[in-house]
């Protein structure tokens, strides 16, 4: 059986150093928008704000979990799970400001969606390479 789950140092400081960077990024468009216009902050927008910033960062104490145990499969697993969905809330987020401030937003949609799937189409590629490789 193939263990792809290792215990992976640099892979969890690459993680973590841009789940940081994310974190820096929603405080401060959350700090900007509250400043200069409250009203923008629906409850949707500020839900999404609220729950993205601790599922980033339950991220990062899974991912330094990942680079110092040996069991790193649920750990990575878990990590991945609350990244991937902060992240969704983080493009759901983009999403509704730019909706807000009036562009087209449908455009936005369908590049999120075409990067996402072309995303996809490629793990599918390396992943069963890497899989053929073992």
């Amino acid at each position: 059986m193939i263990d792809l789950f290792k215990t992976n140092p640099e892979k969890a400081s690459a993680k973590i150093r841009i789940n940081n960077s994310l974190i820096g990024v929603l405080f401060t468009i959350f700090g900007i928008i509250w400043a200069v216009n409250p009203s923008k902050l629906n409850f949707w927008l500020t839900l999404q704000f609220v729950l993205a910033m601790p599922l980033l960062y339950i991220s990062n104490i899974t991912y330094t979990k990942i680079a110092y145990r040996k069991e790193a499969h649920l750990w990575d697993f878990f990590g991945w799970f609350t990244g991937n969905t902060a992240m969704a809330l983080v493009l759901n987020i983009f999403g509704i400001l730019i909706y807000i401030l009036g562009f087209t937003s449908l455009f936005y949609f369908y590049i999120g969606i075409f990067k996402f799937l072309y995303f996809v189409l490629i793990q599918i590629i390396f992943g069963l390479a890497l899989i053929k490789l073992y």
